[in-house]
């Protein structure tokens, strides 16, 4: 039994890389990879989750689990008018027992697109509307304050 009570030994880290690119002045290219990985023996609620409103958006969080997470997404975003904008978004990842585990022939994909309403403009917040697809007639609407990533 440990410190805090539980029954289960186990190691956790996560690792959340982004990168923004401006293509013109109303423009930008946003790049997000993540990775969790976990080992020992993992409960299955602290399992390594695939999917949710900010990566891998048209599959429901928790949907794909495994020791072993790594996703990827790239995101265009564009100023229509006014406070309106819209984005595409298309994404690859999968869950695996283990980082070798993985092969490109199981990777699952997402794809989809968004409409953005700007809340305020000094501190650019947006209220969003997604909707994303993934394989096996997976998909998702989604309603957020603020970006995916």
């Amino acid at each position: 039994m440990g410190l805090l009570g539980s029954s289960f030994r186990y190691d956790w880290m996560g690792l959340d890389m982004r990168y923004f690119h401006r293509l013109h002045p109303s423009g930008v290219l946003a790049l997000h990879y993540r990775g969790e990985f976990t080992t020992g023996e993992v409960p299955f609620e602290s399992l390594a989750k695939m999917g949710s409103s900010e990566i891998m958006r048209g599959y429901f969080k928790g949907k794909y689990r495994d020791k072993v997470t790594i996703a990827t997404q790239v995101e265009y975003r564009q100023h229509i008018w006014w406070r309106i904008g819209m984005v595409a978004f298309a994404g690859v990842g999968d869950v695996s027992s283990s980082l070798g585990e993985f092969t490109i022939n199981h990777l699952k994909w997402s794809y989809g697109a968004g409409l953005r309403f700007r809340v305020k403009d000094d501190e650019n917040l947006n209220i969003r509307l997604d909707y994303g697809l993934g394989n096996d007639g997976n998909s998702g609407f989604y309603i957020e304050i603020a970006e995916a990533f």
